[in-house]
């Protein structure tokens, strides 16, 4: 069993040869590569990190209730805290 990942809705899974996506049955399916493996593991290990490189600092824009990533400018909506 090899893993696959769907490229339309990003879920990774175990299959020997697909034929299209268990969640969304897209055929946009590629192999995982061990790169990405580490990349999931570090991004884990921060809490409020980017979603995209990981990193901590953020610019707020309260009125568009977004946060920028001042590393690598990825755009995120802000999680309303109760």
């Amino acid at each position: 069993m090899r893993e696959w990942v769907c490229e339309n809705c990003n879920l990774v899974f175990l299959s020997e040869e697909p034929v299209s996506c268990p969640r969304c049955s897209s055929k946009k399916l590629r192999l995982k590569r061990k790169e990405e493996d580490e990349k999931s593991e570090a991004k884990d290990l921060k809490a409020g990190a980017c979603i995209n490189c990981g990193g901590s600092e953020f610019i707020l824009d309260w009125k568009k209730r977004e946060k920028i990533c001042k590393k690598c400018g990825s755009i995120m909506p802000l999680v309303r805290m109760h």
